[in-house]
């Protein structure tokens, strides 16, 4: 009986059963071990490549923004100041609705606090940009020069409010 166990059929029938069991251990831990890279594409796809795409978006208004308040402050013909203070404002409506998707995408307190942070310096890019919107036209040709003061409200000789 010990001969037929240890036939030459026999020996292959146990090395397939061994080469199997190996290969299906070998399947279990490798699928365990992707379930992690599974989790982190699927935050990739649901948050990263959106946030992105979004944060590009915003850059390219902010330029295109900036380029328009300065284009604004240096025009002398009313018309077409008007007609860019309107692109001013539509681009703004445009950033504020770029910053709420992009809030909604923030998961963690850190990325809260960043957002948080780029929220304010839009608020106070606002405001300037509001001062050269409403200003007059001298101090608008003006408004992009080193050191230029805006309004003479304040005491100190160093300095200014300019945006240049």
């Amino acid at each position: 009986m010990l001969k037929m166990l240890w036939t030459i059929r026999w020996r292959i029938v146990i090395s397939f059963t061994l080469v199997l069991s190996l290969m299906a251990t070998m399947a279990a831990v490798t699928y365990t071990r992707l379930l992690p890279v599974e989790r982190m594409a699927g935050q990739i796809d649901q948050s990263t490549l959106p946030g992105l795409n979004l944060s590009q978006q915003i850059l390219v208004d902010r330029i295109a923004n900036y380029s328009l308040t300065e284009e604004y402050a240096l025009q002398t013909d009313a018309a077409a100041r008007e007609k860019l203070r309107q692109a001013i404002l539509t681009s703004r409506d445009y950033s504020t609705s770029l910053l709420e998707q992009y809030e909604a995408l923030n998961d963690t307190p850190a990325e809260r606090e960043l957002f948080s942070a780029l929220k304010t310096a839009q608020a106070r890019y606002s405001e300037a940009q509001d001062r050269v919107l409403s200003g007059n036209a001298d101090q608008k040709s003006r408004i992009f020069e080193l050191f230029f003061r805006a309004h003479a409200g304040t005491r100190h000789d160093v300095g200014g409010l300019g945006i240049g």
